[in-house]
């Protein structure tokens, strides 16, 4: 079984625009699942690995049986039988898989626009979807990232939905408590059922959440240690409670005692905090840092440290911030340079443990070592530095989530996210 996480379809079989029979599609908007290569036909098979939904897309002949796209009538009964949600647009079904406390009905709406876009499909020999545009050329379908934004709880967290709704957000980040106090307070019912009504609403395809900053779990024996892991084992239990898939995690900061002691230290309060909720889903995407001070995370060699030595890789993953690339000392502002430092982390870890992005700008140089995150295209790296990220093929339906400065009125998330959307490429 591979680990992916390009929430987007890719048909590999067919042999004509006419050959939709023999195509599948197989879609979801949830990062923290997993797909699989199955048949000859070139279908995606999902399963969740978080609590949310699938979504498969397929033509009318093809159909789900056992967890694998086979044709007949046979596979639309073990569908029925297993609650599975769908819904018929002319030639064309979507699936909807049903998990936790997710309405599979808010995802109906975004699918009928990308179906509006298949209904004039052009298949090529290798079964690629393309589309006309207006110069009567094919141009491929593109599936962009999911924008959006690291959004305040303050009022109760289902405050967070509606600010994300706010500033046309498709995903957003959150924290589960006061990210400056090492504990806090569990959601009360109540609170979680404004939450789940206020998400069922929604049309966020991804909330995730942001761990605390006061912990580091590179710390030695010490108070401040204990406090990091009990403090992210209650985080887990948060997260856990509001369906999340993961949290962003930064690796932690050595103090003086070097990169080798602390990547042992990082793994083993791991190990205690994943044997501590070894009954939750919720993953930790370790987040790369710009290596201010003693943090560690400026390199993917350390990254790749912790996935070696902790006990279960399986409730990791990891968020890449692009300010922290930059400052780090990686010039991702050329195409180049942002397929070598994908190469690094491919090769040291594997994209398919890429879990979501966090987009900004840098207010500092190239390799300053210092995070400090600017609006998008005003900063650093500059909008065509962003322009081959957020059209990227091999990250396409992954969250990227800004996290630049705002004020009480949102105008800048709203004004950071519509420079991305339109750097996202009509034709792919």
């Amino acid at each position: 079984m591979r680990r992916v996480r390009d929430c987007a379809s890719r048909s590999q079989g067919g042999s004509d625009h006419r050959g939709l029979d023999d195509l599948c599609f197989g879609c979801t908007c949830l990062s923290g699942v997993t797909a699989v290569d199955i048949d000859a036909i070139g279908a995606l098979s999902r399963e969740s690995n978080g609590d949310g939904n699938q979504l498969f897309v397929f033509h009318r002949n093809c159909s789900l049986s056992d967890g694998r796209f086979v044709k007949g009538p046979k596979g639309l009964h073990h569908l029925r039988r297993e609650g599975v949600h769908f819904l018929q647009l002319g030639e064309v079904f979507f699936f909807i898989h049903k998990f936790g406390r997710t309405d599979p009905e808010r995802w109906i709406q975004l699918w009928k626009e990308h179906y509006r876009r298949m209904e004039d499909c052009k298949w090529d020999k290798r079964g690629r979807g393309s589309i006309g545009n207006r110069q009567g050329h094919a141009s491929p379908i593109i599936w962009p990232m999911l924008f959006g934004a690291h959004c305040s709880t303050a009022g109760g967290v289902y405050k967070a939905l509606q600010r994300a709704k706010a500033i046309s957000g498709e995903i957003l980040q959150i924290f589960v408590k006061n990210n400056m106090q090492w504990l806090g307070k569990a959601q009360s019912p109540s609170d979680l059922a404004l939450y789940a009504n206020e998400l069922a609403r929604s049309d966020q395809a991804c909330v995730f959440g942001h761990a605390g900053y006061l912990i580091n779990l590179g710390a030695g024996a010490s108070e401040n240690r204990d406090r990091s892991i009990q403090s992210l084992i209650q985080e887990i239990h948060f997260a856990s409670d509001l369906g999340l898939p993961f949290l962003v995690l930064h690796p932690g900061a050595h103090l003086g005692a070097g990169e080798e002691t602390a990547f042992k230290l990082i793994a083993g309060g791991l190990d205690e905090v994943f044997a501590a909720t070894k009954g939750s889903r919720v993953r930790i995407a370790l987040e790369n840092t710009a290596g201010q001070g003693t943090c560690l995370g400026n390199k993917m060699e350390h990254v790749a440290a912790i996935y070696d030595r902790v006990r279960k890789p399986n409730r990791l993953g990891i968020c890449l911030d692009t300010a922290h690339f930059f400052a780090a000392g990686y010039d991702i502002r050329s195409r180049k340079g942002w397929d070598s430092a994908v190469r690094e982390v491919e090769k040291l870890v594997g994209l398919e443990q890429i879990l979501a992005f966090h987009l900004n700008d840098s207010k500092t140089d190239l390799g300053s070592r210092v995070d400090r995150h600017a609006h998008i295209g005003q900063g650093k790296i500059g909008l065509e530095g962003f322009r081959h990220i957020v059209n990227d093929a091999r990250f396409k339906r992954h969250p990227g989530c800004i996290e630049t400065p705002k004020g009480k009125d949102l105008r800048e998330d709203i004004q950071n996210l519509s420079v991305l959307r339109s750097l996202v490429r009509a034709g792919g």
